[in-house]
C-alpha cells in the first residue's frame, strides 16, 4: 500500500502574525526585514493609498490587499 502524495506533504504553517498597513512602501520594508518569518502582510485598501498603489500591491505575492469588511472578518 502506497501513501498518497498529499499525505507526504507537511501541513501548511498557520501564520498568526498579521501586519496591516495602508502604506505599501512600509509593507515592502517589512517584507524584506521579516524575510522567512511567518507573517502575513496586508495593504489596507481603506487607508491613504491610491488605485495605482493597490494594483502594485496586488502584483506582490507577499502582500494581500484587504478591504475593511475583510479586515473585520479575518482579524477575529
Amino acid at each position: 500500500m502506497h501513501a498518497s502524495a498529499s499525505a507526504l506533504r507537511p501541513a501548511p504553517i498557520r501564520c498568526d502574525r498579521r501586519f496591516v498597513e495602508d502604506r505599501y512602501e512600509t509593507l515592502e520594508g517589512v517584507s524584506l526585514s521579516m524575510l522567512g518569518a511567518p507573517v502575513s502582510l496586508y495593504l489596507a485598501t481603506w487607508g491613504y493609498n491610491t488605485e495605482r498603489t493597490r494594483k502594485r500591491a496586488e502584483r506582490n505575492p507577499l502582500v494581500q490587499t484587504l478591504s475593511l469588511s475583510d479586515f473585520c472578518t479575518k482579524m477575529q
